[in-house]
């Protein structure tokens, strides 16, 4: 008897950030910086020149206020001293995969800092590998004047809901997940920012096949290991 199959959608359990790894369904690695370090990121800083030097900005993992856990990323100018059109700048690459029926990103971000009305703006952005611009998330900075200390607060992927930020349209292709802390205009008032909690799950499509004796073999959730039910919902 020919092997029968249908298509069922299975959320992939993800391990927690804590945990240091990820499971199937969780495409980002050490999202919650648990690691005490960049593992599986890149980073750096730059200007808007377009030159890179690793001195000219923050971009650390540090201890000083983590969402969660012990450990969140830091961008910008909290220490290194500020300069005009400079930034910092972290991202990973990730593979989305083709046969996803959705794929969603979420993280976490808090700017802080004594810049206002605009200027020295957090950006997280979906690039290509070239580093084009495809989409941008979030682009926040404080509205108020002076330079008094500011503090946004923790905030989501998208600055108001935790409803998480599409990325299904990407299903087939390496997306970077580009976060950057910028000072521009000045040499004036530090303004920096955490990031933490970065995730990117997907749910997938499976095949369900039923063998010749009436059983299914599927993947338990979560394990990638097969199981045997006594009956098939199959004719």
């Amino acid at each position: 008897m020919t092997a029968r199959h249908a298509r069922i959608i299975v959320l992939a359990l993800v391990l927690s950030a804590a945990a240091g790894g990820a499971g199937a369904g969780e495409l980002v690695l050490n999202g919650g910086f648990e690691t005490g370090s960049f593992a599986g990121w890149t980073h750096g800083a730059g200007n808007t020149s377009g030159n890179y030097n690793a001195s000219w900005a923050d971009h650390l993992v540090a201890l000083d206020c983590p969402f969660a856990g012990d450990y969140s990323a830091l961008l910008g100018f909290k220490y290194t001293n500020t300069r005009a059109n400079r930034f910092g700048y972290m991202y990973q690459d990730v593979a989305v995969p083709s046969n996803v029926s959705r794929a969603t990103l979420f993280f976490k971000f808090r700017q802080q800092g004594y810049d206002g009305l605009q200027h020295d703006p957090f950006r997280m952005q979906i690039r290509n590998t070239a580093n084009a611009v495809l989409a941008t998330v979030v682009t926040f900075t404080f509205s108020e004047g002076g330079n008094g200390f500011k503090d946004s607060g923790w905030l989501d992927d998208d600055g108001a809901s935790p409803a998480g930020y599409g990325m299904t349209s990407y299903a087939g292709s390496t997306v970077r997940l580009y976060f950057r802390q910028d000072n521009l205009g000045d040499n004036l008032y530090e303004t920096w920012a955490f990031v933490d909690d970065v995730s990117l799950v997907y749910r997938k499509f499976v095949d369900r096949a039923v063998d010749g004796a009436g059983d299914d073999l599927v993947g338990d959730v979560g394990t990638g290991a097969g199981g045997y039910a006594a009956r098939s919902d199959e004719p």
